[in-house]
């Protein structure tokens, strides 16, 4: 437990303590809080910028990927000046900037079924923003068996959608019993994808994983 809001805090929290929803005890509790974040791309960079603005006090970033200059048109918390380096790293110097109060721990890693458990297990929630539907079905049972929340995003060309799945609900595999035969759905690499859209499917991730 941290200690209670400070001045700075009360001030840059302002918006959230004057809400009779959230308070002094709510901002706490998200100051107090793990998030992680699977992946730091067109999905991933919205969420982590709004955790972090929040107040979300740790938030751990996996991602084994390096910015690339055709990254740039949606994913936000990168810049030209981030190409050819680590996304974890990239996404870290951002919330620096950002919000002095956040905790970021890079795992700079692919999650896989060996290292998702204990991953997904250090945090409260877990907020699922990758690219392919190997990692989503990962994510979906390291979840259930660490009785973790993780909410989920996806993006297509001008759609996306969003959900979160709670330990005693509906998982994944209850929404899809099985993931597409591989190179059935191509990725927006070979499709493209409107750059404002991990945008708007982001901030419904991170809007979600707040009200966790």
């Amino acid at each position: 437990m941290r200690p209670a809001l400070d001045a700075d805090q009360l001030d840059r929290y302002s918006r959230h303590v004057i809400m009779d929803e959230v308070g002094p005890d709510g901002q706490q509790r998200l100051l107090d809080g793990r998030a992680l974040v699977i992946g730091a791309g067109g999905l991933g960079s919205p969420v982590i910028q709004y955790l972090a603005a929040a107040g979300v006090g740790t938030i751990g970033i996996v991602d084994d990927d390096v910015v690339e200059r055709s990254n740039l048109q949606r994913q936000v918390v990168h810049g030209d000046a981030d190409v050819g380096t680590p996304k974890v790293e990239s996404a870290m110097r951002y919330v620096d900037r950002l919000n002095p109060d956040i905790d970021i721990e890079t795992h700079q890693t692919r999650l896989d079924v060996d290292n998702a458990r204990e991953l997904i297990g250090s945090y409260d929630v877990v907020v699922d923003c990758a690219d392919n539907f190997r990692t989503r079905y990962v994510v979906n049972d390291a979840a259930r068996i660490e009785s973790r929340p993780a909410v989920h995003g996806a993006i297509y060309k001008f759609e996306g959608q969003a959900t979160t799945l709670v330990p005693d609900g509906p998982c994944y595999r209850c929404l899809f019993p099985e993931a597409p035969e591989p190179g059935t759905v191509p990725d927006c690499a070979a499709t493209g994808v409107l750059g404002v859209l991990p945008g708007t499917v982001g901030c419904l991730q991170a809007t979600e994983a707040i009200k966790l």
